[in-house]
């Protein structure tokens, strides 16, 4: 059976490049509209636990580095190379972007307690935040997106929803 891009349409498609990424090795591939591998990223996290971690979400630098999202499990930056620049724990999850001064906005996920005032609302709840890091990967700012929902003028929508177990 054939391999690669079997089949390509130009007039169907974007020109340029395209960066994958799959649950497989290796977790980052930069390859052109033919299917021609230009470069690889591989996971190199010192921390066997993490070392077959699919890679969420991926952004590429126009140097080469890489900042990708470890579902749930971290945030990594690494360079061309695939050397670890550096390595956030945390629930960080979904999507993420790069603002023109390079702070990075990224989705976060922690465990909270719940308790609205006139509501079904009562216990723990997995509570998202957008969170700001600046580019070294230090925090900035969190935001609750809970805390936003509440204080917004869709506040009752949240009196008579209820918390379910998952």
């Amino acid at each position: 059976p054939s391999t690669g891009v079997t089949f390509y349409d130009e007039r169907q498609v974007w020109p340029g490049l395209n960066l994958y990424s799959s649950g497989g090795l290796p977790p980052v591939v930069l390859m052109d509209m033919e299917g021609n591998i230009l470069h690889e990223w591989y996971n190199n996290l010192p921390y066997p636990n993490l070392k077959e971690s699919f890679f969420r979400r991926i952004h590429l630098f126009p140097n080469g580095d890489i900042l990708a999202i470890l579902e749930r499990k971290g945030l990594l930056k690494m360079d061309k190379d695939s050397n670890v620049i550096w390595f956030l724990r945390g629930e960080y999850h979904h999507d993420l972007e790069i603002a023109e001064n390079g702070d990075i906005y990224i989705l976060t996920s922690h465990d909270s307690e719940i308790d609205l005032p006139n509501s079904r609302l009562h216990g723990p709840v997995k509570e998202d935040f957008i969170t700001i890091l600046t580019p070294e990967g230090k925090e900035k700012r969190s935001i609750s997106l809970l805390k936003c929902f509440i204080n917004s003028d869709y506040r009752s929508v949240l009196l008579n929803a209820r918390l379910s177990e998952y």
